[in-house]
């Protein structure tokens, strides 16, 4: 947010970076500084974003299927992470929100798969109790 903004006393905003759109303040089209350093910025997010999703499916990669039987409870506990109250805020920046946003549709996904994949494999008395 710092690294892209027009000047250091002045970052991004989260929507900007998440968008992967330099808006501006001017109000008119982006110049070709602007778009380049958005299109950067863009590929650099998403990345992150790639990297994020895979962490939360897969964990640490000792064992595959295990990480991935475990991917649904990663995602609960890093949408109750993101829930919590920050510590440190950054300065002119607050809260960010984003990653609570990949996180819970990571979780929507996994609900949605252990509903369809996985409620087929468990007992029925089981799913009661739940």
């Amino acid at each position: 947010m710092y690294q892209y903004g027009p000047n250091i006393a002045q970052p991004l905003s989260e929507v900007e970076v998440f968008a992967g759109a330099i808006l501006g303040k001017n109000g008119g089209l982006p110049s070709r500084r602007q778009r380049e350093a958005s299109t950067e910025m863009k590929d650099k997010v998403e990345r992150d974003v790639c990297f994020t999703v895979t962490s939360i499916l897969q964990g640490s990669g000792a064992s595959p299927d295990q990480d991935r039987d475990e991917a649904l409870a990663r995602s609960i506990a890093c949408v109750a992470v993101a829930a919590e109250e920050p510590r440190n805020l950054c300065p002119k920046i607050g809260k960010l929100k984003s990653f609570a946003y990949v996180a819970a549709a990571v979780c929507l996904r996994e609900i949605d798969e252990f509903h369809g994949t996985k409620m087929n494999k468990i007992p029925a008395t089981m799913i009661v109790r739940v």
